[in-house]
């Protein structure tokens, strides 16, 4: 395979520490999915069987379901939703700064 044709080159900016300042940008190859495929099915690793059979059921659930699915994005989602509950429905029980105080801690 061509590497123009399955490789762009990306700028990533890296932090030095949590606390730091300095910074550094660093430019990285991301292949496309096309060339990732087909290498991990030349590889005769554990490694190798393991993203086969998970790149296999990605695949075969977009072509069934035709979208995909991010099940820790909708849990996510779904927590915020029973907060928002939550905050509206001390708000509208009580007034004034007890319920602004409670709202703040969730």
């Amino acid at each position: 395979m061509d590497k123009n044709e399955v490789c762009a080159k990306f700028a990533h900016i890296i932090q030095h520490g949590a606390l730091s300042d300095k910074t550094q940008t660093r430019e990285l190859d991301y292949y496309n999915l096309d060339m990732i495929i087909s290498v991990c099915y030349r590889v005769k690793s554990k490694d190798g069987i393991i993203f086969r059979r998970w790149t296999n059921k990605v695949l075969k659930d977009y072509m069934i379901k035709g979208y995909a699915v991010n099940q820790s994005r909708l849990e996510y989602l779904e927590k915020t939703i029973k907060l928002i509950d939550i905050a509206d429905r001390i708000e509208n029980e009580l007034k004034g700064s007890e319920a602004q105080e409670i709202i703040k801690v969730i």
